[in-house]
C-alpha cells in the first residue's frame, strides 16, 4: 500500500469515527466499526471504499457461517464448533 493510500484510509477512519459519534453511537460501537473496517482493509490492502459490496457481502457471510451454531444431529442441541474443534475432527 503506497503512501496516498494510506493517507485515503486514515482519512475514512477519522470520517467514520466522527459520523458515529455525530450520530450518538455508543463507544463500545465507535471502536468496534471502524477495527472491523481496518481488518478488511488490512487483508485485501486496498482502502474500504474501493471494495465491492458483493466482497464485504462474501466476508460477511463467510464469519457469520463460522460462527453460526449448527444443529448437533446427536442431541438436537445446539452447539458452536470452533476451527480447533474441526481440526481436531
Amino acid at each position: 500500500m503506497n503512501v496516498e493510500q494510506q493517507l485515503r484510509i486514515n482519512f475514512l477512519y477519522e470520517q467514520q469515527l466522527t459520523n458515529l459519534k455525530l450520530q450518538g453511537k455508543r463507544p463500545a460501537t465507535i471502536d468496534t466499526y471502524p477495527r472491523a473496517v481496518r481488518r478488511v482493509t488490512h487483508h485485501f490492502d486496498k482502502a474500504p471504499d474501493t471494495h465491492s459490496w458483493s466482497t464485504v457481502r462474501i466476508v460477511h457471510n463467510a464469519k457469520k457461517a463460522l460462527y453460526t451454531p449448527n444443529l448437533d444431529p446427536h442431541n438436537s442441541r445446539q452447539t458452536k464448533l470452533t476451527a480447533f474443534q474441526l481440526k481436531r475432527g
